[in-house]
């Protein structure tokens, strides 16, 4: 570890400290828009489906 340390230095150091929790945090981030384009979608196929029964009326 202490061979790591050196070889990454003290800049290098910080910068992988936080890529792993910025890692999760753009993984959360982006199944959340995952997340709200599929109740975009289930909200779109709804009222499609209401749409074409009224027009059927």
């Amino acid at each position: 570890m202490a061979a790591a340390a050196a070889a990454i230095g003290p800049i290098g150091a910080s910068y992988l400290a936080a890529y792993g929790p910025a890692q999760a945090n753009n993984l959360a981030a982006t199944l959340l828009v995952g997340d709200v384009h599929q109740a975009i979608g289930a909200a779109t196929e709804a009222a499609n489906a209401s749409f074409a029964a009224a027009d059927e009326l």
